[in-house]
């Protein structure tokens, strides 16, 4: 227990929260799950992923902010190859072109409970984001699983909390 710490909330949240499922969230994550749907109920932003491959995450992610928009980024084609020569070059992964690609755009969106929130950005990080320029978030999954995707992600939408000065 953390001292000082309401876990009556714990208590009103969706049924559904209870139940996300095994794999990537355990107790540990639940509790942190709990923690974000709380700070994001006073935000009132876009939610985002970025690699979603077969859609773990963002079904979560739809579950729990049924009313918000989900933006989705992947190549739903697995590793791209200008990634992969990134990764190569300086020795960061052993990673290979196509991994996770046994995914498709439809797979995911049969998994979520509210699909017509999903807005799906097919295609290279950053390039897919190059129109979201206005668009806030108040919650972002981070998944590239790449050096290079994952930094982008990291410039991409912390700086686009940031208001123009």
């Amino acid at each position: 227990m953390v001292a000082g710490y309401d876990y009556a909330f714990f208590a009103q949240m969706p049924e559904h929260l209870c139940h996300l499922g095994t794999g990537d969230v355990d107790k540990g994550g639940h509790f942190l799950l709990g923690q974000r749907y709380f700070l994001c109920l006073f935000v009132v932003w876009s939610i985002a992923e970025l690699g979603v491959y077969k859609g773990d995450i963002a079904w979560q992610l739809n579950a729990l902010f049924p009313e918000r928009p989900l933006h989705l980024f992947d190549t739903f084609q697995g590793f791209d190859a200008r990634d992969i020569s990134r990764e190569s070059s300086r020795s960061l992964s052993r990673a290979q072109e196509g991994v996770f690609s046994d995914t498709s755009i439809s797979c995911v969106l049969e998994r979520l409970p509210h699909p017509e929130q999903a807005l799906i950005h097919k295609g290279f990080f950053p390039d897919t984001a190059a129109g979201l320029k206005d668009c806030r978030f108040a919650l972002v999954s981070l998944d590239a699983d790449l050096f290079a995707p994952y930094w982008q992600g990291l410039s991409t939408f912390i700086l686009a909390q940031i208001p123009a000065a």
